[in-house]
């Protein structure tokens, strides 16, 4: 297997008049994963998802796509190997399922007839019913069908769960998640937290255009933590601004330390200190993401 990671994006900017949608992102997601790109609306998301894709143009910067760069003559053949489900659903309405299924096949020489046609049994889709008379959460179920029906190395999903119950959210994902256990590997954009979470192996977290930080799923269940500490005797809040410690906040005669590492070390340092109170919080992938983003919003304001 190559030793390039799927994406590669370096010194990314790209303006929309006065508005700096991306902002000098780096970014490098390694093959045979699922990657969260996580952020509020108008982070810079899609936009990074389209330049990713040669959708869009950059200012400056480069792009990279399974070792190649994302230009010339070369990149349609390069986006024949990646599957792709756009935020619109781009889809050809006046065109029954099979139909469009049908252009699709003879588009892709690579295309899997039998696995359409389990995903099509999967989610439950009628062949024969045009794409206009479908609801919403049946689009995004064929779109990911129509993506992953030409076996792609990279799939590309932006916000790819509108529209689903959470039993078809959960049969999706279940799909986007065999598939990366097959080798694949997936960036997908998302605001349902809860749902990256449960997919994904590393996560980016994005804000006006930057990426704010990149971690894995296992070092925030591993390591990212609050404590809560409540010591016998005065001690000054930049004493507790350990090797670690992301953040100190006062809470009534004690603190609540934000730890991003080193977690063990931090804890053995305040055990040390005479205390009434030493907790330590688990946080899930919300909570991390809010501590990023209400940072930066902090800074900005």
């Amino acid at each position: 297997m190559s030793a390039d990671p799927a994406v590669r994006l370096q010194g990314l900017h790209r303006r929309f008049g006065e508005v700096r949608a991306v902002n000098g992102v780096d970014l490098e997601v390694p093959r045979g994963c699922t990657f969260g790109l996580l952020g509020p609306n108008g982070a810079g998301k899609t936009t990074t998802l389209k330049l990713l894709l040669g959708l869009l143009r950059p200012d400056s910067g480069t792009v990279e796509l399974l070792g190649q760069p994302v230009s010339g003559a070369s990149l349609p053949g390069l986006l024949a190997r990646v599957g792709y489900v756009s935020e619109g659903r781009d889809l050809y309405d006046y065109l029954r399922v099979g139909e469009l299924l049908a252009l699709n096949a003879r588009l892709y020489p690579s295309w899997d007839g039998d696995a359409v046609r389990r995903y099509l049994e999967i989610f439950n889709l009628p062949a024969g019913r045009r794409v206009d008379e479908l609801s919403q959460g049946m689009k995004s179920q064929l779109a990911l069908v129509l993506a992953l029906g030409q076996r792609p190395e990279l799939l590309v999903l932006d916000e790819p769960t509108g529209g689903l119950d959470p039993v078809m959210r959960r049969e999706f994902l279940a799909l986007v998640a065999d598939e990366v256990a097959g080798g694949r590997t997936c960036v997908l954009s998302s605001h349902i937290l809860h749902e990256v979470e449960r997919v994904a192996d590393l996560v980016a977290i994005m804000q006006h255009g930057r990426i704010l930080a990149v971690r894995s799923m296992e070092a925030i269940r591993s390591n990212e933590k609050r404590i809560r500490f409540v010591p016998q005797h005065e001690v000054k809040e930049e004493d507790l601004r350990l090797a670690g410690v992301a953040a100190v906040e006062r809470q009534g005669k004690g603190f609540v330390l934000s730890v991003s590492a080193d977690l063990d070390a931090v804890i053995r340092r305040l055990a040390a200190v005479p205390h009434f109170v030493l907790e330590v919080i688990d946080l899930n992938l919300e909570d991390v993401f809010f501590d990023y983003v209400d940072k930066e919003s902090g800074r900005r304001g």
